[in-house]
């Protein structure tokens, strides 16, 4: 049973690429059975890279309880061209195809073992061709079938969102989706900061200090039949929130006389106004300490580079913040400078 949710596309593509790590991983290359309801089921690369060309891999995952079935979370899947993701509604590959998968047509999708499939196992099978790269991880969890809700969550802002230490931001889920004749009655907020929050789908928080904060949410329905719970969503928000320090102009002047409205180039120390993005790869990637438009160029073309020469999707996915904040920072700028 396969029930195609809507993805909801964030900053970090769900943060799940290569070199971003699952707990508890079983790679498909170890095959045979694997009896769990928890943890991951990820390509042969693990977190530390991408899989290679020429794989054929076949793995059964089956429920730990009798009268369960196993539901996979693909909560990445990215596939290189030719390369294909083939599940089976049993516990071989001789049981009915669920469906055939390429490129990126598992991401966010959910796939369930059918009610009358008496063994309550999926059995996955991954080939890739002679060029074959990419990665995918699916959620591993057991359970009676349930059509979960799906979180979306919105701060008003391009993601990442970009903050100051003490910015007041609204996070609004009202468009989360449920199925039909259900409604969500639970919201269980993480803001990554050691606070959490059950209020409701509107909530606003601050963050005191800088950082790169990654806001999740459990959202869970009126279905009790699935537990105590309710039926509760599987996928990952990772929204996003990059906090920076105040940046300082100290040393900023302007020695000129300009008409209102003109743009004209200051000579600045913006300290610090970025230095969040560095630390979100826990390495100095080209964005760091910023002074005036000179540097934001110069941030620009590194960024640019990185994305030029990114060798697997966890680099895209850094250069591609790295360019987010660059273009906020020069916009920022050019506002500062016309208000003047």
């Amino acid at each position: 049973m396969i029930r195609t949710m809507r993805f909801h596309v964030s900053a970090l593509l769900i943060l799940g690429t290569a070199g971003v790590g699952f707990s508890q991983e079983t790679p498909i290359s170890a095959g045979g059975t694997l009896t769990d309801c928890t943890g991951y089921l990820v390509d042969s690369g693990l977190s530390a890279s991408d899989y290679g060309p020429n794989e054929n891999f076949t793995i059964t995952v089956c429920p730990e309880a009798p009268e369960t079935v196993t539901t996979l979370y693909f909560a990445l899947a990215a596939l290189g061209p030719g390369d294909v993701i083939t599940i089976y509604d049993g516990n071989n590959s001789g049981a009915t195809v669920l469906g055939t998968f390429e490129v990126y047509e598992l991401q966010g999708d959910e796939v369930s073992a059918s009610p009358g499939n008496t063994s309550g196992c999926l059995t996955v099978q991954f080939t890739s061709d002679a060029s074959g790269s990419g990665s995918f991880g699916a959620e591993i969890s057991c359970g009676y079938p349930c059509e979960r809700p799906f979180a979306i969550v919105n701060s008003g802002e391009p993601v990442p969102h970009l903050a100051c230490p003490g910015d007041e931001i609204t996070f609004d889920a009202s468009a989360s989706t449920v199925a039909s004749g259900f409604e969500i009655v639970s919201w269980n907020w993480d803001f990554d900061d050691g606070s959490t929050s059950t209020t409701g789908p509107v909530v606003t928080h601050t963050f005191p200090n800088p950082g790169a904060y990654k806001v999740q949410l459990v959202v869970g329905d009126n279905n009790f039949d699935e537990g105590p719970d309710g039926c509760r969503n599987l996928n990952l928000i990772d929204h996003l929130v990059l906090v920076s320090t105040e940046p300082d102009w100290t040393g900023s002047s302007l020695d000129a006389t300009i008409c209102s409205g003109q743009i004209y180039p200051l000579t600045g120390a913006v300290t610090d106004a970025l230095s969040a993005v560095g630390g979100l790869a826990g390495k100095d990637n080209g964005v760091g300490p910023m002074l005036g438009r000179g540097d934001l160029a110069g941030a620009r073309g590194t960024a640019e580079k990185s994305a030029s020469v990114a060798a697997t999707r966890r680099d895209r996915v850094f250069a591609a913040i790295q360019l987010a904040a660059v273009e906020r920072a020069e916009g920022n700028l050019d506002a500062s400078v016309k208000r003047l």
